[in-house]
């Protein structure tokens, strides 16, 4: 079906515990979280959502100048899912998107490049609707 030039698709399936879900998923990012500091930790976050599942599709972190170097995190909720070393900068497309779990916050965090040193991270993404039965 089509809503507003957007593709929905509607799913419904049982999880591992039996539990049976209805879904409603958009198939293009529909947010972009970002954050930029100066000397400090990055952070973009998508918050929680009751109902909502989060999925991040891509993300992409830099430094001004050159030759900084920092982890970056990406965490659902308080989990970290992996952490990257960014050299200057990076994209990281998702050609599967990062899923998160129901209900939770999802985030990027990027750590500081040092003084003087803006860094900037951003998360695109998409939310689906999920309804349990």
């Amino acid at each position: 079906m089509s809503d507003n030039g957007s593709q929905r698709y509607k799913f419904t399936g049982k999880r591992e515990s039996g539990e049976e879900v209805n879904f409603t998923e958009h198939q293009k990012s529909d947010w972009t979280e970002s954050d930029t500091q100066t000397n400090a930790a990055a952070t973009a976050s998508r918050a929680a959502e009751t109902g909502k599942k989060h999925y991040i599709d891509t993300i992409i972190a830099s430094f001004t100048g050159g030759g900084n170097a920092a982890k970056l995190a990406v965490k659902n909720g308080n989990e970290t899912l992996f952490t990257v070393d960014v050299h200057d900068q990076i994209v990281i497309p998702f050609a599967v998107p990062l899923e998160g779990i129901r209900g939770n916050l999802i985030s990027a965090e990027l750590g500081a490049g040092g003084s003087g040193v803006d860094g900037s991270v951003a998360i695109i993404g998409h939310s689906v609707n999920i309804q349990t039965t």
